[in-house]
């Protein structure tokens, strides 16, 4: 149970990593939605993640 939280967290938040990372903010630009959408698709993994480890420590 706990890999099937983990890879799809995981899965959810690399897109997010490498868009960050090949389009960084500029300053005073604003948010946009595919950030919002990224953002909340990193939220979603971290917490499948996060959820993940718990089950598979206990």
């Amino acid at each position: 149970m706990a890999a099937a939280l983990i890879v799809p967290g995981i899965l959810l938040v690399l897109p997010t990593a490498m868009y960050r990372h090949s389009r960084p903010r500029q300053a005073g630009e604003p948010f946009g939605p595919i950030r919002t959408v990224m953002l909340s698709c990193s939220v979603i993994g971290l917490l499948l993640v996060l959820t993940g480890i718990a089950l598979f420590l206990n």
